[in-house]
């Protein structure tokens, strides 16, 4: 697995709309009212506690 540092990196350079899509490929709903910093946290979450798979970020 991707290191936390890396992670975050990786995360971080994703537009939004990637965030956004990979969220809601996995069943989460995203509103515009979501700052972007609180969407790459809930990726990075998700990817963390094992509920996204880590290979989305390739």
């Amino acid at each position: 697995m991707v290191d936390d540092c890396d992670l975050r990196k990786t995360v971080n350079w994703l537009e939004r709309s990637k965030i956004v899509e990979i969220l809601e490929s996995y069943g989460f709903q995203c509103y515009d009212s979501e700052s972007t910093d609180e969407l790459c946290q809930a990726l990075v979450s998700n990817i963390e506690d094992g509920t996204i798979d880590p290979s989305v970020l390739n």
